[in-house]
């Protein structure tokens, strides 16, 4: 599938350009107001975006502070990678001692502040390697100088020589372990804790007019049959601008304080705080399936399933979000995948099988379906696609010479048990969480200054009638191990 080539619009320049009067008004929705509801179609319409997708989900939640973090409890893992054969096997039945490779070790901290190593490899596990033969870890060790977690580990059966078996860069089962009657406890294999923290983000958007406009009642316009209600031309697109821009914040957003930005309030440089967007969360924590473009099909489907069989992840729905590229590709997919399979079976076996003369059509193609694929359940789990058009062209992400286009997610949708401890101890795996105390939210924060015409906070210094909208968000992921971004290739 080639990139069509776009001709990119310009602003006229043979009219006069002005502000069209709308439905949205400072987050202050127009819904209730008959007179204004024709004014919702018109020529941009407004989308769905990623922000609201999840706000209509019910996934923002308030927070005190400007940061938040949760613990992420890791499963038991029952393989592990050789690092170096430190001494080498001499023949059959002969014992071998190696390293553990660094990702099969680990420094943990445990909520509490206590920190210890670990790895997974215990005394007494038994190894299975390809063939069937085992070996059994005989003694582990720590050097973490020289050669840290040292394990020896003889052969079960005298005639097994491991130096064939057990090599460096190999990866191995632990598949049970066994004691001798009367023989020492087994050594405990805690689980690993991932401590995540993420900051909130603040976005600014504004809109005003100078107070010559405001004396002359302009930018506002009577609402037809209810004369004295103003509506604010040019505030329902700063509302989508504002919009816009948080869900770019918690779709793409990439963590950061390292810039400042001087206080008028303090006369300082303060610190701006960037959130991290679920799409750098997934990329650093989560999986990639990569994909020619134009070419996904139904084995993908089965190496989506594949990952979450791996990860072991509890629910059976999956939300993909994806640009409009990628879905038209699964949807071609699926309709040749019915075309070729069950639509041309049963229109070509009976009882199935249909007369085009009896039912008064002249050929049997005038017989048709028109088909539209908004999910699919497959090896149990359940697909649901969704266009996200933050990712498309021609004014977003997926700009020419970006790959967005062709770009999606693979993201299940459940609650976990959040191991952090508070009063609700179950939270989603995709939010955002904004800063809101005693009633004070700053998930969309509206304030007016104004001239004398109009019921705001008069200004002394700027005779202007401005909106000013502030949120502060950020986006609240976990178990990032179970999400896939698709990536094109």
């Amino acid at each position: 599938m080639s990139a069509p080539a776009y001709q990119y619009a310009t602003s006229p320049t043979a009219i006069q350009a002005e502000a069209s009067q709308g439905l949205f008004t400072a987050w202050q929705l127009a819904a209730d107001i008959p007179q204004v509801r024709k004014d919702l179609m018109s020529r941009h319409n407004y989308q769905k975006n990623f922000y609201h997708m999840l706000r209509e989900l019910g996934l923002g939640s308030p927070l005190i502070g400007p940061t938040f973090a949760h613990w992420d409890l890791d499963w038991i893992i029952n393989n592990f990678l050789v690092g170096a054969i430190t001494t080498a096997s001499t023949g059959p039945g002969t014992n071998v001692t190696f390293s553990l490779d660094p990702t099969s070790m680990y420094t943990n901290t445990m909520p509490g502040n206590v920190t210890g190593v670990f790895s997974y490899l215990a005394e007494m596990d038994i190894i299975t390697f390809p063939d069937n033969t085992k070996a059994q870890v005989i003694k582990g060790g720590v050097n973490m100088t020289a050669n840290p977690f040292l394990v020896t580990v003889q052969p079960l059966q005298t005639t097994v020589d491991l130096a064939t078996r057990l090599l460096a860069g190999g990866r191995y089962w632990i598949s049970d372990n066994a004691f001798a009657e009367g023989t020492y406890g087994a050594k405990p294999k805690i689980p690993r804790v991932y401590r995540w923290s993420n900051n909130t983000q603040i976005i600014k958007s504004n809109f005003g007019e100078s107070g010559t406009s405001a004396t002359n009642k302009m930018p506002f316009r009577n609402v037809e049959g209810d004369e004295g209600s103003l509506l604010i031309l040019g505030g329902d697109a700063t509302d989508k601008l504002h919009f816009s821009r948080i869900s770019k914040a918690l779709f793409f957003g990439q963590q950061n304080n390292n810039l400042l930005a001087i206080s008028d309030a303090t006369g300082i440089n303060t610190p701006i705080g960037t959130t991290q967007g679920l799409d750098n969360y997934v990329t650093t924590y989560g999986n990639q399936l990569p994909y020619p473009v134009g070419q996904f099909d139904m084995d993908d489907f089965d190496a989506l399933g594949e990952i979450f069989n791996r990860e072991m992840i509890a629910s059976k729905n999956i939300l993909m979000p994806m640009a409009y590229n990628l879905h038209s590709q699964i949807d071609n997919t699926l309709k040749d995948y019915m075309d070729y399979t069950s639509f041309k079976y049963a229109s070509e076996t009976w009882p199935f099988k249909f007369d085009a003369a009896s039912m008064g059509m002249n050929d049997p193609k005038d017989f048709f379906l028109w088909l539209q694929f908004s999910g699919l359940s497959k090896n149990s789990y359940h697909f649901l696609m969704k266009h996200q058009q933050e990712l498309d062209e021609i004014q977003r992400a997926g700009t020419i010479g970006y790959s967005w286009i062709n770009t999606g997610f693979a993201l299940p949708v459940e609650a976990y048990n959040n191991p952090e401890g508070y009063e609700n101890n179950m939270a989603p795996t995709i939010g955002y969480k904004y800063k809101a105390l005693q009633g004070y939210s700053r998930e969309m924060s509206v304030s007016w200054t104004g001239g004398a015409p109009v019921k705001a906070r008069a200004t002394s210094s700027l005779d202007a009638y401005q909106m000013d909208i502030t949120s502060e968000l950020g986006g609240d992921f976990s178990l990032g191990n179970q999400m896939i971004k698709i990536v094109p290739q």
